[in-house]
């Protein structure tokens, strides 16, 4: 295929093919339109490497003056390429070998990086006449890989578990701290969980995330010596620009002493890992104002754990911890996706479900903690009974806060408690003496 450009017939140099099976010639009108339009900077050089033309991108990447005098191809390069610029150049003139190089360009906007493919343009009589040169702009690429690169250090420092993973909890990426707990072969999130906590990624974890919310309590990660690792757990589902979705995954291992650690779970009980007092009041004041709108009841359940102090004492201060850690387990895995287990300090549990058609449901709810609860525990290896007293309040809308919600079911959970515990009691405006 042949053209004109400037001075003389130009061809790329190619491998010949036979007349017929060339295609029609390309107008010179033609050439000149793709060259304006590419999205790419094209810049064309004689044979000594003097700028000969230049589209608008060339222009604008390396910041050509159109009205300044022609600068030598590599005269736009920064001073670290300038001399591997020029031998390539002088390379493709004398072989005619279309050759690549990657050069850094300095400019108002700070540094770019530009690779070039450099091909030799011929006459008839196979001399080099002219260099066309097609740049590709890899400045973001390369920045993105460098902030990539940073983010990824800036992790493995961190002591906590970070976990990147697919939708389906697959392991893209975790930092030196999970490596260190769990080894470096992990293929997928629930290889490194006991089996209730994989009960819970599966039936609770995965389906909060689906729906777009975040889910946060504790887990219990089976570490590389085949330990049992206590840990506080926030999963985050994240969007990518281009509408895929990945997980991250930060833990703290509750093992270590909780005062020790301190920042990253700071709305989060260190214990248990649950929501404290200040965020599900936050959560709970928002699904209020989502209850006006939809007409459903937002459920409070306050829950008292009967004789915690029986067992600590029979089984110590670490046993009735251990004992908290168990129970915020069991109230995650009963709740629903979306809904919130909270500590709210002591053996004082909150739970808050909203999307509540009726006050019958709210009940069932209730009695399926009590339920819950009711079931032995065993801690330290030892089988401990206990039960729960549970207060209900129910409202509709913001016109009840949050503080005043929550008042009402502590004061159900005071009758029900009264009552002889392991039951659940509805809140209902005491009558006037």
């Amino acid at each position: 295929m042949s053209a004109h450009a400037g001075q003389g017939e130009l061809r790329v140099d190619s491998p010949s093919a036979p007349e017929a099976s060339r295609p029609r010639a390309v107008e010179p009108e033609d050439l000149h339109v793709a060259f304006r339009a590419s999205p790419c900077p094209v810049l064309v050089t004689d044979r000594e490497g003097r700028l000969l033309a230049t589209n608008p991108v060339a222009r604008e990447v390396f910041s050509i003056d159109p009205a300044s005098h022609s600068p030598r191809l590599w005269d736009l390069a920064g001073p670290d390429h300038k001399d591997e610029l020029l031998a390539k150049f002088v390379e493709v003139v004398r072989s005619k070998i279309p050759t690549d190089v990657r050069v850094s360009i300095s400019g108002d906007d700070g540094v770019r990086v530009v690779d070039l493919q450099m091909r030799a343009l011929v006459d008839k009589s196979g001399s080099t006449t002219r260099v066309l040169i097609v740049g590709t702009e890899r400045t973001r690429e390369i920045d993105n890989a460098r902030l990539t690169e940073m983010i990824s250090s800036a992790a493995d420092a961190l002591p906590w578990i970070c976990v990147v993973a697919s939708e389906q909890g697959d392991v893209i990426w975790c930092n030196q701290s999970t490596k260190r707990l769990c080894g470096s072969e992990i293929r997928r999130v629930v290889d490194v969980l006991d089996e209730q906590s994989r009960d819970t990624f599966v039936e609770h974890v995965l389906p909060t995330l689906e729906a777009g919310s975040e889910w946060e309590g504790p887990l219990t990660v089976i570490a590389a010596d085949r330990t049992k690792v206590p840990v506080a757990v926030l999963f985050a589902s994240r969007r990518l620009a281009d509408g895929g979705r990945f997980i991250t995954i930060v833990a703290r291992d509750l093992s270590e002493d909780p005062a020790s650690v301190t920042g990253l779970f700071s709305f989060h009980d260190p214990l248990t890992g649950l929501p404290i007092r200040a965020l599900v009041f936050d959560r709970l004041s928002q699904a209020l104002e989502r209850a006006s709108r939809s007409q459903d009841y937002v459920a409070v359940f306050a829950l008292d754990l009967d004789d915690f102090a029986a067992v600590q004492r029979s089984t110590g201060r670490s046993g009735g911890d251990e004992l908290l850690r168990l129970v915020a387990g069991r109230l995650t895995a009963a709740i629903r996706p979306g809904d919130t287990v909270a500590r709210m300090g002591g053996d004082e549990f909150l739970v808050v479900c909203e999307g509540i058609h009726e006050p019958a449901e709210a009940l069932k709810i209730a009695d399926r903690l009590r339920g819950t609860l009711a079931r032995p525990f065993t801690v330290r290896g030892t089988p401990v009974q206990t039960s729960a007293s549970i207060g209900v309040a129910l409202a509709k809308d913001h016109r009840t806060s949050a503080k005043e919600l929550v008042r009402r079911a502590d004061t159900a959970v005071l009758r029900a408690k009264s009552a002889g515990g392991n039951q659940f009691v509805q809140y209902r405006e005491e009558p006037d003496a």
